[in-house]
């Protein structure tokens, strides 16, 4: 389901507008606003809607008042609201660290609609060619065509909550090596099961560009490391645990180890 991402006043006052003056309906206008909230509050239902100009980022602060690029989480009945999808990942990876109370009622305002979307149907468009709130260079749609129809060039990226999360998230844990054609330094690298890793890998100054893989992790494609003053960054979740995950370079060449530590079934997290 997609809410529109005005309150239900501001709703019922647009209504009344479109067909007399204001003075003349206000006592009508605060009886059916007080009404829906009333019938809201009976259902138990949490919706989420943004006030452009009086509602507040709940992580900077920020007045919202471009409810095209707000969003938010359902949290102890009540709509928490941001003023950009950057602010919302902030608190968002805040709580998973924290390990309670982490959100899973989250809504992203369509910018072409307002309408909130639920965060398993948003699409993300990472843009640094469109203006968005905070700078944060990221704007939510409710579907794919929408996303693409506003992409300005074709190395803007276009992802989900999962891809937002791994390209803009808080890293957990952060690794860095030198890789060679002979080998990666150190050769195992360990991370934590559940955590985002921010691996920078430095190519050996000697060597020409280098190109792997890791066997058991194909969503992290082929990458390729050149000798550079800055390293070759890669971003992953770490969800599979494993004793080793080979690093493998070109002709099959195993140059190293990752090392994935936590539970493999749900009895031995609950252990």
């Amino acid at each position: 389901m997609h809410w529109s991402g005005i309150t239900p006043m501001e709703e019922i006052w647009g209504s009344i507008m479109g067909k007399r003056d204001k003075s003349f309906f206000q006592p009508a206008l605060l009886a059916a606003a007080a009404f829906s909230l009333v019938l809201g509050a009976c259902s138990g239902e949490v919706r989420p809607e943004v006030s452009a100009g009086i509602d507040g980022c709940e992580y900077c602060g920020m007045v919202i008042d471009t409810v095209n690029q707000a969003c938010g989480y359902i949290h102890d009945g009540t709509f928490v609201t941001f003023d950009s999808p950057g602010c919302l990942l902030d608190s968002y990876d805040e709580k998973r660290r924290e390990g309670t109370n982490v959100p899973t009622q989250i809504y992203f305002a369509d910018y072409e609609s307002s309408e909130f979307v639920p965060v398993e149907d948003t699409v993300f468009l990472l843009t640094e060619n469109i203006p968005t709130v905070m700078s944060l260079g990221v704007l939510c749609f409710s579907t794919n065509e929408g996303a693409q129809a506003t992409r300005t060039t074709a190395d803007e990226e276009i992802t989900d909550w999962t891809g937002y999360r791994r390209l803009h998230g808080r890293p957990d844990t952060i690794v860095e090596a030198t890789i060679s054609p002979e080998g990666l330094s150190p050769e195992i690298v360990e991370v934590t099961k559940g955590d985002l890793v921010l691996f920078k890998l430095n190519a050996d100054q000697s060597a020409e560009e280098i190109t792997f893989s890791v066997r058991g992790y194909p969503e992290i494609g082929e990458v390729v490391v050149t000798p550079s003053v800055d390293p070759t960054e890669l971003r992953f979740f770490a969800t599979r645990p494993g004793a080793g995950f080979p690093v493998m370079g070109a002709g099959d060449q195993a140059l190293g180890m990752i090392r994935v530590t936590g539970a493999h079934t749900t009895d031995e997290e609950a252990g």
